[in-house]
């Protein structure tokens, strides 16, 4: 146990603070050079922070590296455009709406979570006549983003495709309605036998289940009678 540094717990994670509830501890992120806290080279530790700070902090991380390594570069993550922008001008998400043959709905949602990058995904539905299906009654999501997630954003697990690829995780079922249909689909390009498909199904529905009973016994702890 003497190698751990640190761990992680819950949905957040936050640099310690002694004593504090965890609402009044602070979101700001920390660097920690182990080489010299601890002696040990070539170790940089990045605690807390928040998403929207992702680039600033990526940023720090960059500088303080070049720094220790002796090179004399500039970090570009200010001046280098995400995946998916600049971001597709209206009328060609209309176009690209009417050459698919997809509703204007569905190709708009693409447009906002892949950004130009949506196009991949109609060329993947274009070439299988299954792709354009929806993968959940509750979402505009549809087949051909499974292949496009595995293919192109690696992913490895249900989970990975319903929580960090889509926002069908997000839905009113939380992907439980889709998560036999991204299984199977996943299953055919990850090659996973039948027994992996089932277990894939069941963890999803484990790990829900579990955010079931947490919301549950959170609920219940802040009764008056508790």
């Amino acid at each position: 146990m003497e190698d751990v540094f640190y761990t992680t717990a819950g949905l957040r994670s936050l640099v310690d603070s002694r004593g504090r509830r965890a609402s009044d501890v602070s979101r700001q992120h920390r660097l920690v050079d182990h080489e010299h806290r601890d002696g040990i080279s070539g170790f940089v530790s990045v605690l807390g922070g928040k998403m929207t700070s992702y680039r600033a902090i990526a940023q720090e991380v960059a500088d303080l590296v070049c720094r220790k390594l002796g090179v004399k570069a500039s970090c570009t993550t200010a001046e280098s455009p995400l995946p998916g922008a600049p971001p597709t001008p209206q009328d060609k998400v209309e176009q690209a709406a009417q050459e698919s043959g997809l509703p204007m709905e569905t190709v708009a949602h693409l447009n906002a979570l892949y950004g130009s990058r949506f196009y991949q995904v109609l060329e993947l539905a274009r070439s299988d006549i299954r792709g354009s299906q929806t993968i959940c009654p509750h979402s505009r999501d549809i087949l051909s983003q499974i292949c496009h997630a595995v293919e192109e954003e690696s992913a490895l697990t249900v989970g990975d495709f319903l929580l960090r690829r889509s926002v069908i995780g997000l839905a009113s079922c939380q992907g439980l309605d889709a998560v036999e249909t991204v299984a199977r689909e996943m299953g055919h390009l990850l090659k996973w036998s039948t027994a992996e498909q089932r277990r894939q199904v069941e963890e999803y529905r484990s790990s829900v289940a579990l955010g079931h009973r947490f919301r549950a016994g959170a609920a219940n702890s802040e009764r008056p009678d508790n």
